[in-house]
């Protein structure tokens, strides 16, 4: 997979959401877009209270 400077391998499922830390699992994205994601997933799963190992099954972002 070629990644310019300007992005991230990025995890399609996330590994907050139970996403494989696979290659099969990976694709380029905008660096910021990536970063942003990631701290609003990590952000609605702190605020809902779940614990490590808790299963979700749906999210929304925005």
């Amino acid at each position: 997979m070629a990644i310019e400077d300007t992005e991230d391998a990025d995890h399609l499922i996330d590994l907050q959401l139970g996403g494989a830390d696979a290659l099969e699992n990976l694709w380029a994205l905008d660096r910021s877009v990536n970063r942003s994601l990631g701290a609003q997933i990590a952000a609605q799963i702190k605020s809902m209270g779940l614990n490590s190992g808790d299963i979700i099954t749906g999210f929304r972002i925005g």
